[in-house]
């Protein structure tokens, strides 16, 4: 019997692959590097370079932040609309290809900002195509990659993808910040471009398949026979109670991720400049590196509800923390505190995903919690700008986000054991 809606039974987890773990990272190693390498190289690279272009963009078209912020409300709301369809795309049509024509798309959107006009029109249509693009390029897409070479190391693969995105933290900022400094935002746009169009493609192209060449007839036998067997009215699904929870979890996660779009402007108005703030900013994705990774190895040896439930109210008490902060240094552990939370939709739900839902319907299913992430996210980002903007101070906000992210804590807490294979004993 499953745990879950959709989730993998005794007999079919026993048809799944049943190699070990080494031998699982000794075929598909490469793999997780070039997805990898394009997390950083990527749209989600430039999520968090997005704060440094938020002064330059205000002083240059005298826009208030709020209305800067827009960009990401609006990309949000299309790649929640998106989600779901890009992911029945990747379910039907193959991961890779949606993969690398999204990706390419998003280079060209990220160097045609480098022709932005002072018309919050022409920046708000690249915001629509720039969250159509990027649904194909987060984990919605690459999860699934990775969900079909893993298994028994699953969870610390996909960990180790979402490093991706902490290592763009770390890399991305900073790369920008000179970019800016040494030829202005608008070369800095068009180089940035050009760098996810060399550097985060064209390793992919060579490398990614969907799937191990060895083991795709049996992935596929294994998937079909999860979907045949499992298969449930969607009606049921949406009512259910591990979708309602992980449905507000995923919320609490986008609603958290809209600290980062202000981090480094909250970081200078407590006087730093830039460049100091942006080396704080990659403080916390050191720090993101080595929580997630923990929270990979943890995946595979531990319920992933409680998991989560960890993670979740790590977040919350970085939130609070920066809030809070007199001093540098408290500012500083805060953020390692925050960024070693970051990921829980980058590992955990993707990983809960795989487990509860069968890999046939990855993309969809996953791309439900996406939409509602999305648009969690586009209101979080668009309230911050403009509470900022009304009490001149980002408080407000994020003591109701480290309130809620303990709340969501305690919910995801009360999931079922998510299913799957056993870890080897001799690990």
């Amino acid at each position: 019997m499953a745990d879950g809606i959709g989730g993998v039974t005794t007999r079919e987890a026993e048809s799944l692959d049943t190699k070990s773990p080494r031998h699982e990272w000794e075929r598909g190693w490469k793999v997780v590097a070039v997805s990898l390498l394009s997390y950083v190289f990527g749209s989600t690279g430039m999520f968090y370079a997005f704060g440094t272009f938020l002064k330059p963009l205000s002083s240059e078209f005298q826009w208030n932040r709020a209305a800067i912020s827009g960009f990401w409300s609006i990309s949000g709301v299309i790649f929640a609309v998106a989600s779901p369809i890009v992911g029945r795309l990747a379910d039907r049509f193959g991961v890779r290809r949606v993969i690398l024509i999204s990706i390419v798309l998003v280079a060209l959107i990220c160097g045609s900002q480098s022709l932005l006009t002072r018309h919050l029109w022409h920046y708000y249509a690249l915001a629509v195509l720039w969250g159509a693009a990027t649904a194909g390029t987060t984990t919605l897409t690459f999860g699934k990659v990775i969900s079909n070479w893993f298994d028994r190391s699953r969870g610390l693969a996909l960990s180790m993808l979402s490093c991706g995105a902490g290592l763009g933290g770390v890399v991305i900022p900073p790369f920008a910040q000179l970019l800016i400094a040494h030829y202005g935002w608008r070369e800095a746009f068009f180089l940035l471009g050009l760098s996810i169009l060399t550097v985060g493609t064209i390793p992919l192209a060579f490398i990614l398949k969907d799937a191990p060449a060895i083991k795709a007839t049996s992935i596929t036998s294994s998937a079909g026979q999860m979907s045949g067997n499992a298969r449930v009215p969607r009606s049921r699904v949406f009512r259910s109670y591990t979708f309602l929870i992980l449905i507000a979890v995923i919320v609490q996660v986008g609603i958290s991720d809209s600290v980062l779009t202000h981090l480094i402007p909250m970081f200078t108005d407590r006087g730093m400049t830039p460049a100091s703030a942006a080396r704080l900013f990659s403080l916390l994705g050191v720090s993101a590196i080595a929580g997630r990774l923990l929270i990979g190895f943890c995946l595979d040896r531990f319920a992933a509800a409680r998991v989560a439930a960890f993670a979740l109210t790590l977040s919350g008490l970085g939130v609070a923390g920066i809030a809070m902060a007199q001093s540098r240094t408290v500012l500083a552990l805060a953020a390692i505190l925050l960024g070693a939370a970051i990921g829980a939709d980058n590992d955990v739900l993707p990983y809960l995903v795989s487990r509860y839902f069968p890999l046939t319907s990855y993309g969809e299913f996953l791309g439900y919690f996406f939409t509602a992430g999305a648009l969690a996210h586009a209101g979080g980002a668009f309230f911050m700008g403009r509470v900022f903007d009304v009490y001149h101070s980002y408080v407000l906000m994020t003591n109701i986000i480290a309130a809620a992210s303990i709340v969501a804590a305690a919910l995801v807490y009360q999931l079922p054991k998510a299913s799957g294979i056993p870890v080897p004993k001799n690990l």
